[in-house]
This record gives C-alpha cells, sequence and structure tokens, in this order.
C-alpha cells in the first residue's frame, strides 16, 4: 500500500550542514503507527536515500543523514 511519509534530512559537510524536508509515497503496510517504526518502511527510507544521494551532487566530504521521518 502507498503511504504518504514525511522525510526531515541534513545535508553535512566538513564546515557546514543544511535542512531539507520532503513528502513522498513509499510501500508501507496499514499497520504501521505514525512513527514508522516498522522494518518495510525503513527499508522503503534508505531506499529513497539512496536514489536521492544520486540525483543530488554530494562532494566527497558531504553525505545525507536521515534525521526523522512518519507516516502523514
Amino acid at each position: 500500500m502507498k503511504r504518504k511519509v514525511y522525510i526531515s534530512y541534513v545535508i553535512q559537510g566538513d564546515n557546514h550542514h543544511s535542512h531539507y524536508s520532503e513528502i513522498i509515497e513509499v510501500n508501507a503496510p496499514y499497520y504501521s503507527f505514525a512513527f514508522a517504526s516498522d522494518s518495510t518502511t525503513a527499508n522503503e527510507i534508505m531506499k529513497w536515500k539512496e536514489q536521492k544521494e544520486k540525483t543530488i551532487s554530494l562532494s566527497n566530504r558531504e553525505r545525507l543523514v536521515v534525521t526523522n521521518y512518519f507516516i502523514v
């Protein structure tokens, strides 16, 4: 089942960081609670993170860190 998930994340570098957030759709079971702690949702979030890292230009010294997510 497709569910909307709010994700907040940070792009971290050596001397800076920037905060971002998005609402995305992922496959998540209906029984997931608001904090989306089940492993299916977590796996979908990690897949999203990997895809996001490929679509944005990160230097070798930057990384994307998911700070929070929950089903909306």
